[in-house]
């Protein structure tokens, strides 16, 4: 007996089981008149609906499903009555008298599969295929939509794009189903082009999103964490965006080089969507407040404030609406003089109480959407700007240790500007030995983000201005591929640099579009539009000491290291600088592990771990009990000669005093234009509380799930 012989009669064994088991359900045994019954009344379209819908809604009274059946007038009634009438005397429905209301029985199920399976078996027999479509229908299938596929999304010519299709139809009517899905459609049409040799139409009619396993583990991650339904969302939809980046918006050489890992892209799903930062003057508020577009009208509107609680209120609309469209940090630049200006009548106890609660707000708001982005708060700029030394800066410092102290990772940082009295340095330690870290710009002329980025005069004195970054390239990997030759490894570098900077450029012209598409309601309503054909772009290098020690090896000491260092840095900054708004930077930037990741699979990880401990270096980091000399002369070059910002971060002794903090501070702003000062934390996702780094447990709560939080 032949595969398909037994097949057909193991399915003719099924349907004859399911006959016998409708008689016995039925009661037929003598009598046919049942069965005409039973017939006669599905035999209305009607009276299958009614069934239908109890099977999907469960009991329903009188009224509900008259309505859910279409009867809605009262004209309609009488007929509603007696198709519900025919039902029940056939045992296809009941009334539950108790709680009045009507519910399918066994014998109604059992008839409404059995006339499911006859429509199923009916579209076998007529030859035809139908299609489950992305927008949940079911329709049949129709090869002509395939041909307008392949010439609308793909741009194929329509004799090439006829002859595909034909070749598709010729596989999909091979395949012996009754449905297809428009997925399976896609990726037949794909294999066809794959198999005729258009990559280039396959490339442009890819489907973008998530397998079904994917989708699963992405849940069970998120569940895991604890970050909530907004993150599951949002990790999805930038998984898709990821793609659409990689396929659609960059050019197959760019998408190549961070495919291979000899660049790394931050935030790929918003990279092509959203500004990495923001750049506002808080004082702006008092006159020309922040507004959205005009066309999303379900949002308030916001005015000048006149009082402190207006103000507040202001800001905190203000920074949850931009910070939506942005990836890294939110820059309130002059914070401190707009906080001054509206709380003249207010007392420093009620200004620090108003703060705090206005803190949490936006903190909460912006921890449920994600740990991105930070905001950065700016205190004490412009040189004549006293606040950093009054009673004022005392105050936001006070409100700002109490919202570190409730929230375990902070999303708020303070920056603060100018020198420092021993007042407010006080505050500044309870601050950090509470789990807070802040940034230190104490050359008056010069600003940076929190991030370590530098702020061009330009982009401080406009309202609202926004930088691009996210965009590093692999220097170890450079240097280990240039075997020891330091001009070859620069030489490598400039082509490298160039095709990096081009992909910056090419994101101006994205992001512009996005703005104008309305993507970007705010930024749309709030910036000229000039200024979008000029963001400042700045470009990251990654690994850059670690380059350096693979391209000395052991023959020299820390002096070639620096020496290689400068060159390489003079050399980069020679090569961006010549095009105008764009700099060079070492900061950290998301996801930058993944080229050591990726460098260790290629290289070995004896080869890669030689030079570093988890990652490539992108911040400068320093103890403050023990500042070693060769790493601070680094940090002033870097300081010194990046034009695009570097990250310096100083490790606090968590048993440190007022004065050594205050010591350090006064070295560091010697020879410093930015540094971040803050403890290396552990905090326990169990109770919240934050430990030193070293432990494995908490120390409150007893628990192992603790998650490291570093300075930068």
């Amino acid at each position: 007996m032949s595969a398909s012989e037994s097949e057909g009669q193991l399915l003719l064994a099924r349907r004859l089981h399911r006959f016998v088991k409708l008689r016995l359900v039925v009661n037929l045994l003598p009598s046919s008149k049942r069965v005409k019954g039973i017939f006669s009344v599905i035999a209305s379209a009607n009276r299958l609906d009614i069934m239908r819908i109890l099977n999907a809604k469960g009991s329903l009274s009188y009224s509900e499903l008259k309505s859910l059946a279409g009867f809605k007038s009262k004209k309609e009634s009488g007929k509603f009555a007696y198709h519900l009438r025919k039902l029940v005397r056939q045992g296809l429905v009941t009334l539950n008298r108790a709680e009045r209301k009507y519910v399918i029985t066994s014998l109604g199920r059992l008839i409404l599969n059995l006339s499911r399976q006859i429509e199923e078996h009916a579209v076998i027999e007529s030859g035809k295929l139908y299609v489950r479509t992305s927008r949940h229908t079911i329709e049949e299938f129709n090869a002509n939509k395939i041909t307008q596929s392949l010439v609308k999304e793909g741009g194929m010519p329509l004799d090439l794009a006829q002859k595909v299709t034909a070749e598709v139809e010729s596989k999909i009517y091979k395949f012996q189903t009754t449905y297809l899905t428009a997925p399976l459609i896609r990726e037949v049409v794909n294999a066809v082009l794959i198999d005729q040799g258009f990559e280039e139409y396959r490339h442009r009619l890819t489907r973008l999103g998530l397998p079904v396993y994917d989708v699963i583990e992405l849940i069970n991650r998120v569940g895991a964490s604890g970050e909530g339904v907004e993150a599951l969302i949002r990790q999805t939809a930038q998984s898709v965006f990821s793609e659409f980046l990689l396929l659609n918006q960059l050019t197959k050489d760019v998408a190549d080089l961070y495919l291979g890992g000899d660049t790394h892209i931050s935030n790929p799903g918003r990279w092509g969507i959203a500004p990495d930062t923001l750049i506002v003057d808080a004082t702006h508020l008092h006159t020309s407040s922040i507004n959205p577009s005009m066309r999303m009208i379900s949002t308030p509107r916001l005015t000048s404030p006149t009082n402190l609680s207006e103000a507040l209120s202001t800001h905190a609309a203000a920074t949850i609406l931009l910070a939506s469209e942005c990836n890294t940090e939110l820059c309130w630049l002059r914070f401190g003089k707009y906080i001054e200006c509206s709380a003249k009548d207010v007392d420093d106890k009620q200004l620090a109480e108003d703060l705090y609660r206005e803190f949490v707000l936006i903190g909460t708001v912006l921890g449920h959407r994600g740990t991105k982005p930070t905001v950065s708060l700016h205190i004490g700029e412009d040189g004549e700007d006293k606040l950093a030394s009054s009673n004022r800066a005392n105050s936001i410092l006070d409100a700002y240790r109490r919202y570190v102290e409730t929230t375990p990772l902070p999303t708020l940082h303070l920056s603060l500007h100018g020198n420092i009295d021993d007042d407010t340095l006080n505050g500044v330690y309870r601050l950090v030995m509470a789990g807070g870290s802040v940034a230190f710009c104490p050359k008056t002329h010069s600003n940076y983000s929190y991030l370590g980025l530098r702020l061009s005069a330009s982009v401080q004195e406009t309202p609202l201005s926004m930088l691009l970054h996210g965009f590093s390239i692999n220097l170890p990997r450079l240097a280990r591929e240039s075997q020891e030759d330091e001009m070859y490894f620069r030489a490598k570098m400039t082509i490298l640099l160039r095709d990096s900077l081009a992909a910056l450029q090419s994101r101006r012209g994205i992001i512009a579009e996005q703005v104008r598409k309305g993507i970007l309601p705010i930024i749309e309503s709030n910036i000229q539009t000039a200024a979008l054909e000029e963001i400042p772009i700045i470009l990251n290098l990654a690994g850059l000491l670690e380059a350096a020690q693979i391209l000395v090896k052991e023959k020299s000491g820390q002096n070639a290291i620096i020496s290689i260092v400068e060159k390489t840095i003079e050399t980069a900054v020679k090569d961006v600088n010549a095009k105008e708004e764009t700099a060079v930077s070492v900061v950290p930037e998301e996801g930058l592990a993944r080229l050591t990741t990726l460098d260790v699979e290629r290289y070995g990880k004896a080869s890669i771990t030689s030079h570093l401990e988890e990652s490539y270096s992108t911040s400068l980091e320093l103890d403050a009990d023990k500042l070693d000399a060769e790493k601070l002369k680094l940090a002033e070059l870097y300081s010194r000669n990046l034009t695009g910002g570097c990250s310096v971060s100083v490790r606090i002794n968590p048993n440190a005093e007022t004065d050594d903090l205050k010591n350090i501070i006064n070295t560091l702003s010697a020879s410093l234009t930015f540094f971040r000062l803050g403890l290396d934390l552990s905090v326990c996702r169990n109770c919240g509380a934050k430990n030193t780094s070293t432990v494995s447990r908490c120390v409150i709560c007893k628990s192992t799930r603790l998650v490291k939080r570093q300075i930068f």
